[in-house]
């Protein structure tokens, strides 16, 4: 699952064509979409260089699938009715415009939103050096949320308080949850080029019967994938020999003569025998 929710102001301005401007964008994004839609966007240059998939906050929750129980229980009343109530009250704030007063961050908020900040440019090096257009949009998500459950809280009057640090802590809790399923998503949908391409070789090896295979051969077998020539799928290959799927084989020629080529051998325990 993933959404969108910023609202961040809008410029176009290309050579060749008129300049387009909008301050105040109105665009929730809501996708439940199966895994291989999330990483078909995911690996769309188009949407990846113009920031789009940056500003997803993505989830993947556990499958109930052999769980689902055959008697669900309603949602109380009182609960649906409560929650009706705040989105109306949301809906009834004014629309933002210039003359709109501010929500700040109180003293003590405001310390603990510069902790998570400056904690996440320091992982923008490290962990998040592979999504770093989500990373670096990860702060200030982390503030959106914050001024939502603010606006929650204080739906009469939202910026004649300050954000509380209890408020903060809870949106940085809420955020530290998007983090985990953002590197899911990144490293496991395909984000990663390699990862990408090791997962697709898998996907083509399972679907074959021989259970070793040179180089050659599984470069003809992934041959739709764009490969342009067999070196190129020495990485993902050396990626699943990393991660237990494959195990390279050598073969020495000792009376002299051309050897014969290195071969890949599939891990049984996955593959079967």
């Amino acid at each position: 699952m993933a959404f969108l929710y910023t609202g961040d102001a809008i410029r176009v301005d290309r050579k060749g064509r008129e300049a387009e401007s909008l301050d105040n964008p109105a665009l929730t994004m809501l996708l439940s979409a199966q895994e291989s839609v999330l990483e078909g966007i995911l690996n769309n240059d188009a949407f990846r260089g113009r920031g789009l998939t940056g500003r997803f906050l993505y989830s993947k929750p556990n499958s109930m699938m052999g769980h689902r129980p055959f008697d669900t229980p309603a949602i109380q009343d009182s609960l649906s009715e409560g929650y009706e109530q705040v989105l109306l009250a949301l809906f009834s704030l004014p629309y933002p415009d210039p003359d709109m007063p501010i929500i700040k961050l109180g003293p003590d908020a405001l310390a603990v939103y510069r902790q998570f900040s400056e904690k996440i440019e320091r992982r923008l090096l490290t962990d998040f050096e592979d999504m770093p257009d989500w990373g670096g949009k990860c702060a200030g998500s982390a503030l959106r949320i914050a001024g939502i459950l603010h606006c929650v809280e204080n739906r009469s009057a939202p910026s004649k308080n300050p954000v509380s640090e209890r408020t903060m802590k809870r949106a940085v809790k809420i955020m530290s949850y998007f983090i985990k399923h953002a590197q899911y998503t990144y490293s496991v949908m395909g984000a990663d080029k390699t990862l990408h391409e090791a997962r697709y070789i898998l996907r083509r090896l399972e679907k074959q019967p021989m259970r070793e295979l040179t180089k050659s051969a599984i470069y003809h077998l992934c041959r739709n994938k764009n490969f342009k020539k067999a070196d190129d799928i020495i990485p993902a290959l050396d990626l699943l020999i990393e991660y237990g799927y494959l195990k390279r084989r050598s073969y020495y020629q000792a009376t002299g003569g051309r050897p014969r080529s290195d071969s890949y051998l599939l891990n049984p325990i996955y593959f079967g025998e």
